[in-house]
């Protein structure tokens, strides 16, 4: 008995430990700061660090909601659930656990943003320049051939013959305009593989000649959902199933970024037939794969621009 404390002569085992646990108090921040709300919580003095939750201070379940809602609305505090509260139910024990969680808990820094460079004004000016020229150089063309044409169909001997060449004529110029998009796709631009292109490059305007005459193509008005309009797809450098029904106007301009499974189909329009708008930001254009599975259909346009800040391709 001798040299034992005071406190250990008049106490029961349970409730010296209990004393000697409030002699030593939270150590860490962390700790002193849950021991803080804890005995707000529970309307005491002090809280020791090594006192069970439920067994020595008494708390039950509602108690305990209560302060790790309490701990929640501390932003200098991590947060703490009701399962860690059971699984660790001291201060310290808790505290050590919500450390060592802490940097797997952590979210990944985000990624940087890509920004495209901005494009000058004469790079703006000479786009606009270009694309001018190729509109006036088309529409001198189609004007020298249309002259042409009527000079040639007026000179014939009679109405037959005038009728005879007229449908001729008629008949090569929709071969013209059908082929010369798929020509130019493939001499402008190649094989279209996933990158970006800068809004008002010399990129740009070759990828706005060739999606301006595969749009303007007549077999996109007139062929959608027959065997022909696959076949314009897979002469665009689609990957066109046999069986497979394309029923949208809207022609994928990078055709070869485009999947279609056999006996698969494909609608673009909304439910009242209406054509979906595009959303279209600025500074980029992008080009991407997609793949449309077998004997499956599909709703709404699936290759478009998705013009982003800062970057562009198709």
């Amino acid at each position: 008995m001798a040299g034992k404390p005071a406190d250990a002569l008049t106490a029961d085992p349970a409730e010296y430990s209990i004393i000697q646990s409030l002699r030593t108090g939270p150590a860490s921040g962390t700790q002193r700061a849950f021991a803080e709300v804890l005995a707000d919580v529970m309307h005491l003095e002090q809280v020791p660090a090594d006192s069970h939750f439920f067994d020595d201070l008494g708390a039950d379940s509602l108690v305990m909601a209560h302060f790790c809602a309490r701990v929640r609305k501390r932003a200098d505090l991590p947060s703490v659930s009701i399962r860690d509260v059971y699984q660790h139910p001291t201060i310290r024990d808790l505290s050590a656990a919500l450390a060592e969680a802490a940097p797997a808990a952590r979210p990944p820094a985000p990624r940087p943003a890509e920004v495209a460079a901005q494009a000058s004004t004469r790079e703006y000016i000479l786009c606009g320049a270009l694309q001018l020229l190729v509109f006036l150089g088309y529409a001198w063309v189609a004007a020298l051939v249309g002259a042409w044409a009527y000079r040639w169909i007026s000179g014939g001997s009679g109405y037959g013959d005038i009728y005879l060449r007229a449908v001729l004529f008629g008949g090569a110029a929709f071969v013209v305009l059908c082929a010369l998009p798929i020509v130019a796709k493939w001499v402008l631009i190649g094989r279209w593989r996933p990158q970006r292109i800068r809004i008002w490059s010399l990129g740009y305007v070759r990828f706005w000649i060739v999606k301006t005459l595969v749009r303007s193509n007549p077999l996109t008005f007139l062929t959608a959902g027959s065997p022909l309009y696959a076949v314009y797809l897979r002469a665009l450098g689609a990957k066109v199933g046999r069986g497979a029904a394309v029923f949208s106007h809207q022609v994928p301009v990078c055709a070869d970024l485009l999947t279609i499974g056999a006996g698969a189909g494909r609608l673009d329009p909304d439910r009242d037939g209406h054509p979906r708008p595009r959303r279209f930001r600025r500074r980029e254009d992008r080009a991407r794969h997609q793949h449309l599975g077998r004997r499956r259909g599909a709703a709404g346009p699936r290759l478009r621009a998705a013009q982003r800040p800062g970057g562009a391709g198709r």
